[in-house]
Parts: C-alpha cells; sequence; structure tokens
C-alpha cells in the first residue's frame, strides 16, 4: 500500500503547480505535532510518533521526536483454530516494538502561500534505538484444562485455541539497542496559523546489535530473524506552532 501511496503524493505536487507557493520566509518559530505511524513492517496502524521542531535560522530547523512502533516479521501467518475459529500467530515467539529517540534536520523546499497550499520540507532524523522484545501468549487446551503459555514449536498446533491476550508477559521484557536513520518529506496543508496539519512520507533503515527472534525458526515454514531492518513509513501528524 505505501509503496503504491509515495508515488502518486509525488505525482500530485510536481504536476499541478498551484499547489506549490513561491518560497519566503517562514512565519513560525517552533511547533509540536503527534500522530499516527503507518509502515511496511506493521499492520494497518504501526504506531505513534511526537517531533517538536526548533527554528535555527530561516528554511532550517532542528528536530527532536519520539516514535513508537510494532515491528513485525514478514513471514507472519494468520491461522484460525480447528476448536474456536480464534485467530493466532503460528510461530511467533516475540512481539518487538522499537522506541526511537531522534534527532536531526528539517529544511524547507517550498512554502505555502498566505492563504492556502503546501509546504514541503526535506527531514533527515537519526539516533538510537530500544528494541522492546515481548513474549507471545497462547491460549492452549490439554486434557480439557486451557492454559495460557508462551508460544512454543513443542506444543501441537491442534491444542492451540487462540491469542493468550496482549497485556500477558510484561513482566518478561527483554531490551535490545539499535540504531535507525530516516528520511522524508513532510507536506504541510492548511492555510498559516497556530494549528498543523500534514503528512511525512519517507524510508528507515534500523539496525539491532543481534538478531530478534519474533518468529521461532524451527517453525513449521522456512523464515530468519533478522537484524537490519528497513521500511517505508507515512506519519499522519496534528499539532500546534508558535
Amino acid at each position: 500500500m505505501l509503496k503504491r501511496l509515495l508515488p502518486i503524493l509525488f505525482l500530485i505536487l510536481f504536476i499541478n503547480p498551484e499547489l506549490v507557493k513561491a518560497q519566503e520566509e517562514s512565519e513560525y518559530s517552533s511547533e509540536n505535532v503527534f500522530g499516527l505511524n503507518l509502515n511496511t513492517n506493521a499492520g494497518l496502524i504501526g504506531g505513534v510518533m511526537f517531533r517538536h521542531t526548533k527554528e535555527l535560522k530561516t528554511g532550517r530547523y532542528l528536530n527532536l521526536g519520539l516514535e513508537l512502533v510494532n515491528i513485525k516479521h514478514p513471514n507472519e501467518v494468520r491461522y484460525l483454530s480447528s476448536n474456536t475459529g480464534n485467530v493466532f500467530i503460528l510461530g511467533k515467539k516475540n512481539y518487538l516494538f522499537a522506541l526511537r529517540p531522534q534527532i536531526g534536520y528539517e529544511f524547507v523546499l517550498f512554502t505555502k502561500g498566505k492563504e492556502d497550499g503546501i509546504q514541503v520540507d526535506a527531514i533527515i532524523n537519526g539516533g538510537p534505538t530500544i528494541g522492546i522484545v515481548k513474549p507471545y501468549y497462547i491460549q492452549y487446551q490439554d486434557s480439557n484444562e486451557t492454559t495460557i503459555i508462551p508460544y512454543s514449536t513443542s506444543l501441537m498446533q491442534a491444542g492451540i485455541i487462540g491469542p493468550g491476550g496482549f497485556f500477558h508477559g510484561f513482566n518478561k521484557l527483554k531490551f535490545t539497542p539499535g540504531f535507525h536513520l530516516k528520511t522524508g518529506l513532510s507536506f504541510e496543508f492548511g492555510s498559516f496559523g497556530s494549528g498543523v496539519s500534514g503528512i511525512e512520507v519517507g524510508s528507515l533503515m534500523e539496525a539491532y546489535s543481534q538478531r530478534i527472534d519474533i518468529l521461532d525458526i524451527s517453525s513449521a515454514y522456512p523464515t530468519y530473524n533478522r537484524w537490519l531492518f528497513t521500511s517505508l513509513y507515512v506519519n499522519i501528524f496534528f499539532g500546534g506552532r508558535r
């Protein structure tokens, strides 16, 4: 979905010249935005983001931000329990959440007009990543007794009757350090004022200090766990400026 969206956004921007106004001085010194993250390593909603922007000089800003996103393995497959019809992920060993403090720069490419238009900024950010690894739990039925336990390939698939619930396993969190770098374009809509809304599209690369066991490598289908992840993303953001 995101791979198809990116070229469409660029075509809309550059084919229709009315959307891009002549460059002029910015009318704000700082802004705070928050929003939702969509990315190719997650489902419909990947996570949440926050960004503080401070003007350094005309057309150049310092960015400080924070993101929390879910990262899935590309080989994750959903299965239906033959007993209950509940959906679970066969072979999933752990969730992976990426907490990303980030710092970088934002450069104004095109400013919007005084009444309306689109402001286009180039963004480059990076920083450390804290990989939060949480066990994936399932409901397992054995001899008419149902228990909620971490997934293991030693369990019989027929005994799995559904997911164990997201809130199990927070007492067994593990942390893996890493680093990330992302580049993107920010498209801000509407007229100048205290309100801010828009989208940011771009690409991200993230490396961890070791492979993350998202899927059990002994599961029934071929897979491998990664230490390096790449993705395309879209941030939908709202906020204010002064």
